[in-house]
């Protein structure tokens, strides 16, 4: 997969080339524009979140410059390709302090899965049962244990293919 830098409304950001994705935010400047517009419109200053989902950190990089240094987001993202490539864009976004981030996949339960990639929208690459015989199996964490471990958020984003 090619990695190319595009221009966002909100700097910067790091995209497999020629994948869905990609073009809405070459083209609107953003990921889910309005989406995204109406998630920041009840995010406050200082605000505890969750970013379940964060594939390559297209809302999360926006949620970490409106919480600001008083706030804290969590970001967890169960791809490993995705989840590296939202690192180096929290990195390129100059706020990785404000952001926490896990390579795990969201479940009811923590049961393997494996990863099912779709090649031409990285976003809606998903997870399935799995066992550990699949090469890069994940282990599932449910929501109630985040929370546990980090905090209480008061506004959660959710996108995680059907979990």
């Amino acid at each position: 997969m090619e990695i190319i830098e595009v221009n966002t409304v909100f700097g910067p950001f790091l995209v497999p080339e020629g994948d869905l994705i990609t073009r809405h935010i070459q083209t609107y400047g953003a990921h889910t524009r309005t989406d995204l517009a109406f998630l920041l419109s009840i995010v406050n200053p200082g605000d505890d979140v969750f970013d379940l989902g964060a594939h390559i950190g297209s809302f999360t990089v926006p949620l970490a410059q409106k919480t600001g240094p008083t706030g804290r987001v969590l970001a967890v993202e169960g791809n490993p390709d995705s989840y590296a490539l939202f690192r180096r864009n929290l990195a390129l976004s100059g706020r990785p302090a404000l952001c926490e981030t896990i390579n795990t996949v969201v479940a009811s339960d923590r049961t393997l899965f494996r990863l099912i990639e779709n090649t031409k929208n990285s976003g809606a690459s998903y997870f399935e049962p799995g066992s550990d015989q699949d090469q890069g199996a994940a282990t599932g964490r449910p929501l109630g244990d985040l929370i546990h471990s980090y905090f209480t958020p008061r506004v959660i984003k959710l996108d995680i293919e059907g979990f």
